[in-house]
């Protein structure tokens, strides 16, 4: 009756569940490893997985991955970094105006189904791609592109 008595007084105090948890339930009943790989958003996005990038800009500088290093403009750069981006002539960056009649799907399989260019980001196009989540997006470029991409990285809802 001993065992009883015991059970009774330690039944409810964590540090005894989680010793049994730990030494009886979880290595019967799980796979433990001895340790894990973790990761945020910067690892994620950075140069060790991936080589090119697809992606939407807005992330705050200090969530970018870390090889891109923080934005620090002065006044006047905007405009500048806007007249740069836009010169025929750097061909830095292109744009396309979209037919009057264009959808969300539409603009993603041009963007995933471009050769020349291909396209390695998308600028803000959060305000365009409305009505679908990250999830969704990624989802559809891989069905209806990226025919040299082996994979995309998002962002979830949670």
């Amino acid at each position: 009756d001993m065992m009883g008595v015991l059970f009774r007084l330690l039944r409810h105090l964590p540090q005894v569940i989680e010793y049994y948890l730990d030494q009886y339930i979880f290595p019967e009943t799980m796979e433990h490893q001895p340790s894990k790989l973790a990761a945020n958003g910067q690892d994620v996005g950075g140069d060790m997985l991936f080589k090119t990038k697809l992606g939407f800009s807005g992330t705050p500088s200090d969530l970018v991955p870390v090889e891109l290093g923080r934005c620090q403009f002065e006044m006047g750069n905007t405009a500048m970094m806007l007249h740069y981006l836009t010169d025929p002539q750097a061909r830095v960056a292109l744009y396309r105006l979209l037919p009057a009649d264009w959808s969300v799907r539409s603009l993603l399989e041009t963007v995933g189904n471009s050769n020349d260019p291909v396209y390695n980001a998308l600028i803000d196009v959060g305000a365009l791609v409305t009505g679908m989540s990250n999830l969704e997006v990624a989802q559809y470029l891989l069905t209806n592109g990226l025919p040299n991409m082996d994979g995309v990285v998002y962002l979830d809802s949670k």
